[in-house]
């Protein structure tokens, strides 16, 4: 597994590096069947009990998002989803990469747009909607 960033400033949820049993272990609380530990993963922990794995893999365009999965019990809370996924992108949009992903239209208000069999955008024209109406660009 890959550590994507330390443990997130007053929140008790974190990604954090974890060894490739405990990846598995939490493919197999969020339901995902034929999962493997290849590429790079990053775990969602709340304390010290994983409850999310996203995986990621390098391409010559960028770095596609290849699965984004919570646990069952903690998927029921849309929260926790939207807290990863924007940890995820947070992480990634401090590079210079293109980030990837299956489309999805939930995926417009981050900036994504479709190309071709995916959705494209720039790490830097990430974009973090709030529901509170201060939506803008973070400058890398």
């Amino acid at each position: 597994a890959y550590e994507i960033c330390a443990c997130l400033v007053g929140s008790e949820m974190c990604i954090r590096d974890s060894d490739d049993d405990e990846l598995m272990r939490i493919y197999d609380r969020a339901g995902v069947t034929g999962a493997n530990t290849s590429g790079i993963n990053a775990v969602l922990f709340d304390d010290d009990e994983g409850v999310g794995v996203c995986k990621m893999v390098l391409r010559d365009e960028g770095i596609l998002i290849v699965s984004f999965d919570v646990a069952k019990d903690k998927a029921e809370d849309p929260s926790v989803s939207d807290f990863f996924f924007r940890t995820i992108l947070f992480k990634l949009s401090m590079s210079e990469v293109n980030i990837l992903i299956a489309p999805d239209d939930r995926l417009e208000k981050f900036g994504f747009k479709k190309q071709g069999d995916l959705m494209v955008v720039a790490a830097r024209d990430v974009v973090f909607p709030s529901s509170c109406g201060g939506n803008h660009q973070i400058d890398n």
